[in-house]
């Protein structure tokens, strides 16, 4: 098979770049996060928002969701200023609370907020033992499902619709000599950038009345 040079300048352009972000994105480090989530708190953006967004950017360099409510918290209340390693840090142990209707109000937004909490940071977030949280995740009827996988098939319509774009280029070639040295097939499956969750971190929280 004949590759055109066209085809090899735009494959060693993109391995070049990849390899550049790849060494960028190496030298992320956990203060540069901590600056990242100080500034986001300025800017008014959510915790689940600063979460995300640290997860495309430092990936497996990323802080934990655990870790980055807690930093969270502290700009946010104003106890931690600097981004150093030197900021405060929650002390050992989790006040226990009863499950509050207060509380059970600030558990159903999370989870509407985002699907895929554990009850360990639930419980360190709402600052409750995980045995409320537990009973709190009951008394919503929340219930934690596994994703589905959902096969890619084609419908009636979506073969019409291949049988008539080969036709148009069938078409095309017949009047054109020249069409395929005009075409550029390029793959355009990014499998390095695809993490594959497991069984356990592929469950959402799902709410009564939710959609599944």
């Amino acid at each position: 098979m004949m590759w055109s040079p066209l085809f090899i300048l735009c494959s060693l352009i993109h391995f070049s770049l990849c390899a550049k972000v790849d060494e960028l994105r190496a030298s992320i480090t956990e203060e540069d996060q901590r600056a990242f989530i100080k500034c986001h708190v300025l800017l008014g953006d959510s915790p689940a928002e600063i979460y995300h967004m640290i997860q495309r950017v430092a990936r497996r360099r990323a802080l934990t969701r655990k870790t980055v409510y807690n930093l969270y918290n502290q700009f946010h209340g104003g106890d931690r200023k600097t981004t150093g390693d030197t900021g405060r840090r929650p002390g050992p142990g989790v006040p226990r609370t009863q499950a509050t209707e207060e509380n059970k109000n600030r558990l159903r937004d999370l989870l509407l907020e985002d699907d895929e909490w554990t009850k360990e940071e639930l419980a360190t977030y709402l600052n409750v033992s995980q045995s409320t949280v537990l009973r709190m995740l009951n008394e919503l009827g929340a219930k934690k499902i596994a994703t589905q996988w959902i096969p890619h098939e084609l419908n009636i319509g979506n073969m019409q619709t291949r049988v008539d774009f080969c036709q148009e280029n069938l078409n095309m070639h017949r009047t054109s000599s020249d069409m395929l040295d005009r075409i550029i097939a390029i793959d355009e499956s990014w499998l390095k950038s695809y993490d594959p969750q497991d069984a356990r971190s592929a469950k959402r929280w799902c709410l009564p009345n939710q959609d599944q």
